[in-house]
């Protein structure tokens, strides 16, 4: 995460310097700017992500470690398809209702998805669980691949619920204009809170692959 924002964060104002000044797109080139930013944050995270799958394979069993990484990475941004709708339409929803000056049309918005992303939540992370000894099979026929990600399941369900949460407020916080506090909340929940929680999971409770799902 700060490795993408680090690299998309100076390729932004590259961008936008030589789209705006140096071109004659004017305002749409802050638009364009803004968009080739958004892809190449994108591009890193998704890697980032990959490299979770990438360090599985310094665990004691990398082949049994990687599989189930996949698998629950897979799963984990199946389930992250539908906070993320919510958080688009969430953001135009807020932003017109605060361009129109309807305060109390943008308060109930907000409570709105609120209140459906946490019974999606619920419902989402409910099913995982219950599916959680047979899931793994749609993946794989390997019945030790299979065990681990049932026992992994769980994680990914808690995960998914949390930050299906997060991500729809991170919608409500964009259209307010207030992104600030976003980009702080995230940076206190992934490195002041996530990083100390994941030295504590992987040394001293040895949970190895389990400790990546409660920290995304």
């Amino acid at each position: 995460m700060v490795l993408s924002s680090a690299v998309s964060a100076p390729l932004h104002v590259l961008f936008r310097w030589i789209l705006v000044h140096k071109t004659r797109f004017e305002s749409r080139g802050a638009a364009l700017a803004t968009s080739l930013s958004y892809w190449v944050n994108a591009f890193f995270k998704t890697w980032a992500f990959e490299l979770l799958v990438i360090l599985s394979g310094f665990l004691p069993d990398p082949k049994l470690g990687t599989s189930a990484q996949s698998i629950c990475l897979n799963t984990f941004g199946l389930l992250w398809s539908l906070p993320a709708g919510l958080m688009a339409s969430t953001s135009i929803r807020v932003a017109n209702e605060l361009g129109a000056k309807n305060l109390q049309a943008a308060s109930l918005a907000m409570r709105v998805v609120s209140v459906m992303v946490i019974m999606e939540g619920l419902l989402v992370g409910i099913s995982v669980i219950l599916l959680r000894k047979t899931w793994g099979r749609l993946y794989s026929s390997d019945k030790q691949v299979v065990s681990t990600v049932a026992s992994m399941m769980p994680f990914v369900a808690m995960s998914s619920f949390l930050n299906g949460f997060e991500t729809v407020h991170s919608g409500i916080f964009r259209g307010c204009g207030s992104q600030k506090i976003g980009v702080y909340s995230n940076l206190a929940a992934f490195y002041i809170v996530g990083v100390p929680c994941q030295v504590i999971f992987a040394f001293v409770l040895h949970m190895k692959g389990k400790v990546k799902f409660p920290l995304i």
